[in-house]
């Protein structure tokens, strides 16, 4: 299924058209379960790709998510 269990985990996210969903990892270790956990001032971003994993859309997306955090501060 489309954009089903294929979470990319990053420490920052900018929006994008690729992505259907994300969500800061909470200390409960569950994506949007309460307040975002915070290690050495970063928050981990689950996000699931709107395109299924293996196709070329989604190395698009995954790429451009990459690029935007790389330019995130910290």
């Amino acid at each position: 299924a489309r954009g089903l269990g294929d979470p990319v985990g990053a420490v920052g996210c900018g929006q994008d058209d690729g992505v259907a969903s994300a969500s800061p990892v909470t200390a409960s270790g569950q994506p949007g379960a309460g307040e975002p956990k915070v290690v050495d001032g970063r928050v981990r971003i689950d996000v699931t790709l709107k395109d299924d994993a293996d196709s070329e859309a989604a190395k698009e997306t995954v790429s451009r998510l990459r690029d935007t955090v790389h330019r995130v501060q910290g």
